[in-house]
């Protein structure tokens, strides 16, 4: 019971965290929303929720055939890749 109380708390830390990181970035490169809600609203105070959201449908394969590896990346769109931007996360 107490290990799945500690799961929880590590997940709403790394779930504040996310958002403060954004947060701090947008405030740090003057950006005041961003359109992350649906039908592209602007956002002021994005959510992890929101971030998550924004992801839905994303998707990544690596293909492996003996030796050779074919990879498929995934196609994000101008927003998701500003957001990995701002979060410092590499696109590849």
């Amino acid at each position: 019971m107490i290990a799945y109380l500690h799961m929880n708390v590590m997940a709403l830390m790394v779930a504040t965290l996310i958002e403060r990181q954004l947060r701090i970035a947008m405030k740090r490169k003057s950006i005041k929303t961003l359109p992350i809600y649906p039908e592209e609203r602007s956002c002021k105070y994005p959510t992890t929720f929101d971030i998550v959201r924004l992801f839905k449908g994303v998707e990544r394969y690596e293909v492996v055939q003996g030796e050779n590896i074919c990879v498929f990346p995934a196609k994000l769109n101008k927003i998701q890749k500003q957001v990995l931007d701002l979060l410092e996360v590499p696109v590849s």
